[in-house]
């Protein structure tokens, strides 16, 4: 009998240790869980600022820069555009400098991603995956001449056509 309340007591000692050891394992898988959650959708909906891939309904590829008030974008036919914008709830209002301004619904999709909209068209938003120092790119055109960094700003332009090349390249390919 001895033997046997020994088993017991082995095989009572070896279920508690796999209970304590499934239970933590199912609190580390809920932390874990919890925190890269937490990562994915902790993002501020108003925080847009960034370099982004502006894709409208019609699929034609644009680039825009977006700081804390300023909304750049450079045309091919025109050059560089330097707006201000105000995010209001749902609404995004684009302020130019001629004294225009135009408002779109706003719907933020996730930290990379919102799409604007008005009676005409949409725009999607995707944050760019390429590296732009946004800062460089805005100072090198709103700044002295001795602050003026011309590579870096023909770069940006010249990575800006080729990316919009790729984009046409793509979708011209699905047709």
């Amino acid at each position: 009998m001895p033997a046997t309340a020994n088993s017991q007591t082995l095989a009572a000692s070896i279920l508690n240790k796999m209970k304590s050891t499934i239970r933590q394992f199912l609190i580390l898988a809920i932390i874990v869980g919890l925190i890269c959650c937490k990562q994915e959708n902790d993002f501020d909906s108003n925080d847009i600022k960034g370099a982004w891939a502006a894709v409208t309904n019609d699929s034609i590829y644009d680039e825009v820069i977006i700081t804390d008030k300023d909304f750049y974008t450079y045309d091919e036919n025109v050059g560089d555009l330097l707006m201000t914008y105000k995010l209001e709830n749902d609404s995004l209002r684009i302020f130019y400098y001629n004294g225009l301004q135009s408002a779109r619904i706003f719907e933020r999709i996730n930290a990379d991603e919102f799409v604007t909209q008005d009676s005409m068209f949409a725009i999607r938003f995707l944050r760019l995956k390429d590296q732009v120092d946004t800062s460089k790119v805005l100072s090198t055109k709103w700044t002295s001449k001795s602050d003026f960094d011309e590579n870096y700003y023909n770069k940006y332009v010249n990575d800006f056509r080729l990316r919009r090349h790729k984009w046409d390249s793509v979708k011209n390919a699905s047709r």
